[in-house]
């Protein structure tokens, strides 16, 4: 069974490793990630590159793992890895070639937004997959003029500010990236600057 979660996890990856490489989905992971940053006030220096690279596995992959031990953590790729369940609590951690971590020494957190079961996890990205395979097929058969459609489509699905004066959209936007820093906040309590990066 799990190589099943394991492979379907992968495939995941992949698509949305596409995904975040296409301009307007990149532009838009770019902003949020300076965005979230600026909400921390007190972000160490030497710590924003690694934290920049936790924000954007947390909006590219909807999870982030993080081997604690001897002072260090080292991220593991969210494709490679699952929680295992007691009550449906979290209590370990299996890796695709049967390693196994007891809760305490891996650090997670997720998007908060799930699909058929408790391991299928959603992230940011997964809103506009649908959008995108549609961009996909419209590039593929040269037809332009309904791109300019859903590239505002993918925009709202992405959640960015299409009119910079609409209060409103402005308000979403601002109380997404709000939710999105509660979502890190403890991530960034744990690891800044308590532990060595490698």
């Amino acid at each position: 069974m799990s190589e099943n979660i394991f492979k379907k996890k992968q495939n995941r990856y992949l698509k949305l490793l596409e995904l975040g490489k296409y301009p307007l989905i990149k532009e838009s992971i770019d902003d949020l990630r300076n965005d979230i940053c600026q909400s921390y006030k007190d972000l160490n220096p030497n710590f924003k590159d690694t934290f920049m690279d936790l924000i954007y596995s947390f909006l590219v992959e909807g999870e982030i793992y993080a081997k604690i031990s001897d002072n260090k953590f080292t991220q593991i790729l969210s494709c490679r890895i699952i929680p295992t369940f007691s009550n449906n609590k979290i209590d370990g951690y299996i890796t695709e070639t049967n390693i196994k971590y007891d809760k305490d020494s891996i650090l997670y957190e997720n998007y908060g937004l799930y699909g058929e079961t408790i391991l299928d996890v959603k992230g940011y990205l997964d809103s506009a997959i649908l959008t995108y395979n549609e961009i996909q097929l419209i590039q593929k058969e040269n037809n332009e003029s309904d791109l300019d459609y859903f590239h505002t489509k993918l925009k709202k699905c992405l959640k960015i500010i299409c009119n910079k004066t609409d209060i409103r959209e402005q308000t979403i936007y601002k109380n997404f990236v709000e939710r999105l820093v509660q979502r890190l906040m403890p991530v960034y309590d744990y690891l800044n600057p308590k532990y060595v990066i490698v």
